[in-house]
């Protein structure tokens, strides 16, 4: 299921650092902002009400939008708020995230309704990325060093991928 590859990807990639996906900006936005986001993207797959969940979907982009109007070293465009997303999600690994957004989609319609809708949809996008994460979307890694590190043995995926989860 894609849930699954979401979940070893992440595994694969737990040895990014932030350097990795910011390049030049302030690190510390990482510790002001990271434990929100994974906070709220691992509500998105805890929380039993839908109108919970939806409500952790809008907290993830309000946040990123927070991240967005950031007046340190230089504001951060949508660009750096994806790639830290992207960061976010990866040490979260968030399980059962696509089944969960499929699941809030039956209940809000089109992808194309409203901002729940939006957001879904980004979510989804989100998690298809990082399955299709490699060398050219990290700073200073090339393509061996990549398949190095994600090469490494992958330990305990079956104990972040939490089956009392599913839908």
């Amino acid at each position: 299921s894609i849930d699954e590859k979401i979940i070893e990807k992440c595994e694969k990639l737990s040895w990014v650092e932030p350097k990795h996906f910011i390049n030049g900006k302030n690190n510390y936005v990482y510790d002001s902002f990271l434990p929100d986001l994974n906070n709220y993207l691992m509500l998105v797959t805890k929380e039993k009400s839908v109108r919970k969940k939806l409500n952790n979907t809008k907290l993830i982009f309000q946040c990123m939008n927070n991240l967005g109007q950031f007046n340190g070293e230089g504001k951060f465009g949508i660009d750096d708020q994806m790639k830290i997303l992207n960061y976010a999600f990866i040490k979260a690994k968030p399980s059962h995230i696509f089944a969960n957004c499929e699941y809030l989609q039956l209940f809000i319609g089109n992808k194309d309704g409203g901002i729940e809708g939006q957001n879904l949809a980004e979510l989804e996008a989100i998690c298809q990325h990082v399955i299709d994460l490699n060398a050219e979307d990290l700073n200073g890694i090339d393509e061996k060093e990549f398949i190095d590190n994600c090469s490494k043995p992958i330990s305990r995926i079956s104990s972040h991928y939490d089956l009392d989860m599913v839908i």
